[in-house]
């Protein structure tokens, strides 16, 4: 079963403020959380990033799962360790994936088991920030990388729930909800499946 809703805070937050959150929405019944992207030391290391985050993010799953909470885990399938066979290294350093070709998917489908293996219940995949040079050398679109990714992730964590990342948020604002239920309503209709929705909570 899908979460129906998480908690989360803003990309680079502590693991300890996002247990926090944990604690802070439960008795409001929100009873999932996800640790936000930038949990990472060196980006596609799957290290957790040290003072924030445990380098093994088995810990980091045991410690939000501590709070009486689902805990979840926001990644990036295309992001990668090093170069080798299906990959291809960008201008800043980072290593990508290449799902489109098999060795690509399989570099990126190992991480993935891996992230499955430190016990998280459900994953939230990012909109990948791969370069669009990268791209092009994949001959891939962003869209085309982007569901890529989702599927490899699906694949890789087997009953566990997997889901698209938001790209904005709507406010506290009961008419603005509205809106958005009645767009998702409409799409419905016509076969499509809508992502989540994000609240932003913060002046609330």
């Amino acid at each position: 079963a899908l979460p129906s809703t998480w908690v989360t805070q803003p990309d680079g937050t502590p693991l300890a403020e996002v247990c926090e959150a944990a604690n802070a929405w439960d008795s409001a019944g929100v009873h999932h959380a996800l640790i936000p992207w930038a949990w990472e030391g060196r980006p596609g290391s799957y290290d957790g990033a040290s003072p924030n985050y445990p380098s093994n993010m088995s810990k980091a799953a045991d410690q939000l799962k501590a709070t009486g909470a689902m805990a979840g885990l926001t990644v990036d399938p295309l992001l990668t360790s090093n170069g080798g066979a299906g990959t291809a290294t960008s201008a800043d350093g980072r290593h990508w994936a290449n799902i489109s070709t098999s060795e690509g998917r399989s570099v990126a489908a190992e991480n993935m088991r891996k992230a499955v293996r430190w016990g998280f219940d459900f994953f939230v995949v990012k909109l990948s920030d791969i370069p669009p040079d990268v791209l092009r050398k994949f001959n891939m679109t962003r869209a085309q990388a982007d569901n890529l990714a989702l599927a490899i992730m699906t694949e890789a964590a087997g009953q566990r729930p997997v889901l698209p990342s938001t790209l904005g948020s709507i406010g506290a604002n009961p008419a603005d909800w509205a809106a958005a239920a009645n767009w998702f309503n409409q799409m419905a209709e016509y076969k499509v499946q809508s992502g989540p929705a994000r609240l932003n909570a913060e002046n609330v």
